[in-house]
């Protein structure tokens, strides 16, 4: 089924985008205000290494969708925020994991916090069964384009 897009309110691309950068916009400013010295942006890499530490950039670029330039950039700004660093692999000497620092690991729980209240305030007033549906279109989106 083909859909003609009218304007930008009905192109999905322009409003996942807006709603994505509106989510970010928020999650800066809770940030700021908890006193966390951290660019949002790179909370997708925080994330994934605080499920599991010690991830080389191949596989945080696979799981977080991000090419390897922005992966790179992000790596350096956590870096230069004493967040993680970049550890040799005893393996393969040509790959580096990222690992946490104690700064990084200390600030999951309040960022965590930030998150899911920033997630909360995005979705107020959307019914679950709304969300849901949301969530598989968005889904469906993304494998049709995979």
């Amino acid at each position: 089924m083909k859909r003609i897009i009218k304007d930008k309110n009905d192109s999905f691309g322009y409003l996942s985008n807006r709603a994505a950068s509106s989510i970010l916009k928020s999650m800066r400013e809770q940030l700021k205000q908890a006193g966390v010295e951290m660019p949002p942006e790179q909370m997708m890499i925080l994330f994934r290494l605080w499920e599991k530490d010690g991830l080389n950039q191949k596989e945080l670029t696979e799981d977080i969708f991000k090419n390897k330039a922005t992966i790179t950039r992000g790596i350096n700004s956590l870096e230069k925020y004493n967040l993680a660093i970049r550890v040799t692999d005893e393996k393969d000497k040509r790959n580096k994991k990222v690992y946490l620092t104690h700064k990084g690991k200390e600030m999951e729980s309040i960022v965590k916090s930030i998150a899911h209240q920033t997630q909360n305030n995005a979705i107020e007033g959307i019914s679950n069964r709304d969300l849901d549906i949301c969530i598989k279109v968005l889904n469906k989106i993304y494998e049709n384009l995979k």
